[in-house]
Formats: structure tokens, C-alpha cells, sequence
């Protein structure tokens, strides 16, 4: 029974939203808001994909957008902080 009760609890914890990144941790601006930065700092963005990724051991929001004709990337702290923007390939 107890081999039992760790592999459900296993499988329960593989599909755990905190597990998954489809929560923010408690603080942690959401996607809604990451958007919101990128184009209060960028008007005109055309934002392709957000999604969460870790910088230098951090977890961040990873933005690709298009700015005036540019390729961009841009990487969010979870505290709504713009850490880095750099062309993208």
C-alpha cells in the first residue's frame, strides 16, 4: 500500500500547477501582466510568445516581440523587473 500511495502522489505532484508554472508563486506578477511592461516600454509591440525560463539561475519571463521593424527578447523578473533586452535571432 505504501508503494501505492507514493506513485499517486508522485503523479499528483507531476501535475500540480506549481509544478507545471501555470501559477505564479506568491508575488509573482502573471503573463497578463508581463505584457502589460512590454508594452508600456515598447508602445506599438507585437509581443509572439511569453514564457517562463531561468537567467543565471533565476526564474524569469522570456518575451519575444517585434519593435519598430526589430526582433526582440526580453527577459522579466518575476517582480515585473525588465532584467535584459537584446536582439533576437
Amino acid at each position: 500500500m505504501t508503494i501505492r500511495f507514493l506513485c499517486a502522489l508522485f503523479l499528483l505532484s507531476l501535475t500540480s500547477p506549481a509544478v507545471a508554472g501555470d501559477k505564479p508563486a506568491e508575488g509573482a506578477i502573471d503573463k497578463a501582466k508581463v505584457a502589460q511592461i512590454i508594452e508600456q516600454a515598447y508602445p506599438g509591440a507585437m509581443i509572439k510568445e511569453i514564457e517562463k525560463e531561468r537567467f543565471k539561475g533565476e526564474p524569469v519571463y522570456e518575451v519575444d516581440f517585434k519593435h519598430e521593424g526589430q526582433k526582440l527578447e526580453a527577459l522579466i523578473s518575476l517582480d515585473g523587473n525588465i532584467v535584459k533586452v537584446a536582439e533576437d535571432d
